[in-house]
């Protein structure tokens, strides 16, 4: 690769890094003037772009329950998403709800619950013949 094209190639790099972090930016900003849909659609759209900081902050609007209905089992999936590719934030956040307990123990007997009835309404299908 020539010198050029390098110095084009690596200045496309941080074009596009700067632009990745400008929604995640936008979003803080709109955070901090409690614009909250508009913070959420910024988190979303950079979570969908991979950006893991995005993906914690669009979590910790689930989990608060602004700019969006609050959904328990949508912040830990999102938090849960981003701690697993390494984002110390989130983890921290997970250990923390898991210290509190009792929302994530909701949520877990609230699954379990439903897989019982899941697992009933198959046996009962089964049983009349509908399966």
């Amino acid at each position: 690769m020539s010198k050029k094209r390098y110095i084009v190639f690596v200045l496309n790099l941080f074009i596009g890094i700067q632009y990745v972090f400008a929604d995640v930016n936008d979003g803080l900003m709109a955070y901090s003037k409690k614009d909250y849909t508009k913070a959420f659609n910024e988190f979303e759209e950079s979570s969908s772009q991979g950006d893991l900081a995005a993906t914690h902050y669009l979590a910790s609007m689930y989990y608060q329950g602004f700019g969006i209905s609050k959904d328990l089992n949508k912040a830990v999936i999102l938090f849960e998403k981003s701690a697993n590719q390494g984002y110390a934030p989130s983890l921290a956040n997970l250990a923390v709800m898991h210290a509190k307990g009792k929302e994530m123990e909701f949520i877990k007997i609230w699954i379990a619950l439903w897989n019982i009835k899941a697992g009933q309404l198959k046996l009962v299908m089964h049983n009349l013949n509908f399966s």
